[in-house]
C-alpha cells in the first residue's frame, strides 16, 4: 500500500485489488470489521470509511447485521455502436436484474435552440422534461432527463412513470418507440450536491454525461435525453 495516501484509502485500494484478482470473488463475504481492524492495525472508523467508499463505488453491498459482500462490478454495458437502441430496462433484464425508476420531477420548459433543432420544433416551444433516477436491484445508476415535445406527449403527465420503461411509456402515448440513437455525445462530469444525494455518491464523484437524440423506426425525432451515469457502476462499449 502507498504510504503517501490516507489510511482508509490504502485499505480501500488493497481490498479493491483483492476483489479484482479474485481473492474475494463475487458473492464472497469480506472479513468482519473486527478482523480488518486487526489485519490492518487501524481504527474501526478507518475501516468503516474504506468499506463505505467501496460500497459507494459499487464493489460491495453491505447488509445490516450480515456484513459486506462482493458484488459484480460494472454489470451494465451499453453499446454506442449498435443501430438498435436498448432501453435501460432491457439491459437490466438481460443481466437478470430488476430495473427500477423513481420519478423526481416533471416540468414544462421552453426548448433551447439545440433541443428544438434536434426535435424538429420551434425554438422556445414547450417541452416536457421528465427527471427520473434509474436503478438496478435498488442500486442507483442514472440521473435521467427526458425531453419530449409537450403538444405530442402531454399524456405523459397522467402516466405512472415509477418502475417502468420510459421507452414503453413513450410508445403508449406517442405511438412510436425510440429505435435509433443519433448525435450521441459522452463526456466526463462531476456529481453536483443534488446528484450526489440522489445517486448515493460523494459530491464531485465521476459521472458520465450522455446526450442523445432518439428517433423512431421511421427516422423522425421523438425525444432528447441527457443522462448522468455513475462512472463506477456503468460502462459503455465503444
Amino acid at each position: 500500500m502507498a504510504d503517501n495516501q490516507p489510511l482508509y484509502r490504502q485499505i480501500y485500494e488493497d481490498l479493491r485489488d483483492r476483489i479484482a484478482d479474485g481473492t474475494y470473488p463475487v458473492g464472497a463475504k469480506l472479513p468482519s470489521e473486527t478482523e480488518l481492524v486487526a489485519d490492518y492495525n487501524v481504527s474501526r472508523l478507518t475501516v468503516r470509511r474504506a468499506i463505505a467508499d467501496l460500497a459507494a463505488d459499487g464493489f460491495l453491498i453491505t447488509e445490516q447485521g450480515r456484513g459486506s459482500f462482493v458484488r459484480k462490478h460494472k454489470l451494465w454495458a451499453s453499446s454506442l455502436r449498435s443501430s438498435v437502441t436498448k432501453s435501460f430496462t432491457d439491459i437490466c433484464m438481460e443481466a437478470g436484474l430488476a430495473a427500477g425508476a423513481r420519478l423526481v420531477s416533471q416540468e414544462i420548459v421552453r426548448a433551447p435552440a439545440r433541443y428544438a433543432q434536434a426535435l424538429g420544433v420551434s425554438e422556445g416551444s414547450l417541452l416536457l422534461c421528465i427527471r427520473r433516477i434509474r436503478s438496478a436491484d435498488d442500486w442507483p445508476i442514472i440521473d435521467e432527463y427526458t425531453y419530449l415535445p409537450y403538444e405530442r406527449f402531454e399524456g405523459m403527465l397522467s402516466k405512472d412513470l415509477n418502475d417502468t420503461s420510459i421507452f414503453q411509456a413513450i410508445e403508449e402515448v406517442g405511438g412510436m418507440r425510440p429505435f435509433h440513437a443519433h448525435d450521441q455525445v459522452v463526456s466526463a462530469v462531476n456529481a453536483t450536491p443534488d446528484q450526489a444525494k440522489e445517486l448515493n455518491v460523494s459530491v464531485g464523484a465521476a459521472l458520465l454525461r450522455r446526450s442523445v437524440t432518439y428517433v423512431g423506426a421511421n427516422g423522425k425525432p421523438i425525444s432528447v435525453a441527457r443522462s448522468y451515469f455513475v462512472g463506477s457502476r456503468f460502462s459503455f462499449e465503444l
